[in-house]
């Protein structure tokens, strides 16, 4: 039963094999003249089979890359085609920017079986610089494109009055795209014609022919055709000198938003500035009001008895209860943040995952207290100017000037690498920087960890592209380099955007020095402390995680054995944990929705033409 199935599957792949198309003969007359110009004809014998089609197509590439980048027209001209031996129906088209398709048959009939095609074609510019002392003309006989198999390949190299077999070196290379070894036979026949034959080329298998000879002995200049020119120059190095401006005018915008002219030396502090609020604190430190702020002014409404916290485990989300305590030395930002985010309805709040309702209505909050806090510093003279509208102001002056350089990039990009390559480039720098925002946003570690899975499967899914199309290099000629590196600078400006005056400058350094302190205390220290203040580590506990050193600052309970705050119920060591939780909540779940070159030689493909075809 086995020797059976087996034997069926051998039959029918037999039978697909004997009823797919291919080609019996490929014969190619390729002449270099005296001009440097080549002469071409190629007859195609081209089986159907049993296939009903309306001819056959052939794609040549009329641009090459020179050095692996810059490409040249090397001229297809004179175009003529005749299927068994009498007129047909020619249509040239350009599916891309680099080639031109030969469309030979007419749509209204259907052809079976074998036909014999036969194109003419010229090439205007023939001559490459080999190397200092050589020329060269590097021709890809049968192109890596083709999608059928080619049983017999005849081709027959002439060389022009100046060119003999003693002057002339031939080198021959067969395979796929890019294989330096050979299995084609070449032979000279005389002193001006050199014959090559090869039987059997898998799809996708071509021939590409090195024809080496002395410089300057025909009448185009290989180093003229190869010169990169400075319109080439320009294409190649835009994106830098779009970084450089684009960097300019960045540091020129901070310069007048966000650079300190009051500098101060940052000595240690051993307590908070006065007359802040925590909340005020926090927009001093980093020009920012955030999660990580709410979430340690919330432990300080702990510490100062306007409410108790409570949370069963590190899984669970917390829930807080109001006290009856007197309002009247708050601040108007935490006053906003008790009584009409947390208990604007009742006196007992819990935070919740996956409530959009919620989420909606804590990030209107923080908004409006992110507004409170912006127009205090500039009101109470803390900064020169409003942060957040300076910053406004700096991301839509950035995105009006990087606009035309992005749109100079992309056609840059086209002109060097193509069309492919540079919309492949365009869609994967979405995602890129789509995860550049989210790592810079996030603030847990499992976030972090998805941004830089979600930009490293963007960097993998691109490589393969440039790697085929010449080398990772080329992605710094593409709109994708520009994009990120763009991002990246931008983000790093408007992260310092917001200038202090005196006043706030002297507050940040009381900041800078107050997380100094706590990020370097040690346990003896804080053993002193707790003897002239047995609050000392909860008084505190709200600016370690203002400054990000929650973990730091919680394990001295369990070092010194000190007993948790009344206010808190719970287990201490998840306590840094409520700056994510206050993250998720206040994080809209949104629902998903459904359905979403060549030119240099030296390798099989690596000369000019060839390009391939098949049937329509």
């Amino acid at each position: 039963m086995k020797n059976l199935l087996s034997y069926c599957i051998f039959l029918s792949l037999f039978i697909v094999g004997l009823q797919a198309e291919k080609i019996e003969k490929y014969n190619v007359d390729l002449t270099l003249e005296q001009s440097g110009k080549l002469t071409i004809r190629e007859d195609i014998l081209y089986d159907f089979e049993g296939e009903e089609r309306r001819g056959i197509y052939r794609d040549i590439p009329y641009r090459i890359k020179l050095d692996g980048l810059y490409k040249r027209d090397i001229g297809i001209d004179n175009v003529r085609i005749m299927r068994d031996n009498g007129e047909d129906k020619l249509t040239l088209l350009y599916p891309d920017s680099k080639t031109l398709r030969i469309r030979i048959g007419d749509p209204d009939q259907f052809l079976s079986g074998q036909h014999a095609y036969t194109i003419f074609y010229s090439v205007g510019k023939g001559v490459l610089s080999h190397n200092q002392t050589h020329d060269i003309t590097s021709w890809n006989v049968i192109g890596t494109q083709w999608k059928v198999s080619i049983d017999k390949v005849t081709a027959f190299i002439y060389l022009p009055p100046s060119l003999t077999q003693q002057n002339t070196t031939i080198r021959l290379y067969s395979g796929r795209s890019g294989s330096t070894t050979n299995q084609a036979k070449g032979s000279w026949v005389d002193n001006k014609t050199y014959r090559i034959e090869a039987t059997y080329l898998m799809p996708y298998e071509g021939v590409t022919a090195d024809i080496i000879y002395p410089k300057n002995i025909l009448d185009q200049s290989g180093t003229s055709n190869s010169a990169i020119t400075v319109g080439d120059q320009i294409k190649g190095t835009w994106n830098w000198f779009a970084i450089f401006v684009l960097s300019l005018m960045s540091y020129r915008f901070w310069l007048g938003l966000g650079s300190n002219d009051f500098k101060r030396m940052v000595s240690t502090q051993y307590q908070a500035p006065k007359g802040l609020s925590l909340l005020q604190s926090g927009l001093i430190f980093d020009k920012f009001a955030n999660d990580k702020d709410f979430s340690a002014a919330i432990l300080e409404l702990g510490y100062k008895g306007y409410l108790n916290i409570s949370k069963e485990n590190d899984g669970s989300m917390p829930t807080f209860t109001k006290t009856q305590k007197d309002q009247t030395e708050l601040t108007p930002d935490m006053r906003y943040l008790l009584n009409d985010t947390l208990f604007d309805r009742n006196d007992t709040y819990t935070l919740k995952k996956d409530s959009n309702a919620q989420a909606r209505k804590l990030l209107s909050a923080f908004e409006k207290i992110n507004t409170m806090l912006y127009e205090w510093s500039l009101n109470q003279n803390y900064m020169q100017n409003n942060p957040k509208e300076a910053r406004k102001s700096f991301l839509i002056k950035m995105i009006l000037l990087a606009i035309p350089f992005l749109g100079i990039s992309v056609y840059s990009s086209i002109s060097l690498l193509g069309a492919e390559s540079t919309f492949i480039s365009i869609f994967f720098s979405v995602f890129m920087v789509t995860g550049l925002i989210v790592l810079f946003a996030t603030q847990g570690w499992f976030g972090i960890i998805f941004a830089s899975m979600f930009i490293g499967m963007s960097g993998l899914s691109t490589l393969p592209v440039f790697l085929e199309q010449g080398g990772l290099k080329n992605i710094l000629y593409t709109p994708l380099f520009l994009i990120v590196v763009f991002t990246l600078m931008v983000w790093f400006t408007y992260k310092r955007i917001g200038k202090y005056t005196q006043r706030g400058s002297v507050a940040k350094s009381q900041l800078d020095g107050l997380q100094r302190f706590i990020k370097r205390v040690k346990v003896d220290e804080i053993q002193r402390r707790l003897k002239q203040d047995p609050l000392f580590l909860e008084r505190y506990l709200p600016y370690a995680v203002l400054f990000g050193e929650a973990k730091h600052w919680l394990k001295f309970y369990t070092q010194l054995e000190v007993e948790q705050p009344s206010w808190y119920r719970g287990n201490m060591s998840g306590m840094h944990l409520l700056s994510n939780d206050i993250q998720h909540a206040s994080t809209v779940q949104e629902s998903s929705s459904g359905g979403y070159s060549s030119g240099g030689g030296g390798s099989s493909g690596g000369g000019m033409g060839g390009g391939g075809g098949g049937s329509w």
